[in-house]
């Protein structure tokens, strides 16, 4: 899976959740997303 600069905005704010986002992920790799709360990880996932 491949993200080339992702930027993610809810319908109802101004700044992004998350912006220029990219990351490479291999086949049968295991990915951990970590975050201070409202860093936007269960919106990337």
């Amino acid at each position: 899976m491949e993200l080339d600069r992702v930027t993610y905005h809810y319908p109802d704010r101004e700044t992004p959740a998350f912006n220029g986002v990219s990351l490479t992920v291999s086949m049968g790799s295991v990915v951990s997303v970590v975050g201070g709360n409202g860093s936007g990880k269960s919106t990337l996932t």
